[in-house]
């Protein structure tokens, strides 16, 4: 299966797979932008959903964290990219 992404396409110019710590600074960047390009409405509603269901989780609510995750899992292809996706060749 031909790869969808670049690693370049993402801002990222050394070879292989980049450590975790770029990896998360390369999604939090791919999502800003996505956001940016403008989603469908109903998932930019999903999207600020999410952001009020993290933020009760961060005070402990397991049950928004649940739902969190879910909503999460479901915006995904919107807002992320998995690192086996991207061809980190440039």
């Amino acid at each position: 299966m031909a790869k969808r992404l670049k690693g370049s396409d993402l801002g990222y110019s050394s070879q292989g797979t980049p450590d975790p710590e770029t990896l998360a600074e390369l999604k939090h960047t791919y999502r800003d932008a996505a956001i940016g390009r403008g989603l469908p409405p109903k998932v930019l509603q999903q999207y600020f959903r999410l952001l009020e269901l993290e933020a009760k989780a961060r005070w402990g609510d397991d049950k928004a964290n649940s739902e969190a995750a879910q909503l999460a899992k479901e915006l995904s292809p919107f807002l992320s990219f998995d690192a086996e996706d991207v061809d980190w060749s440039n």
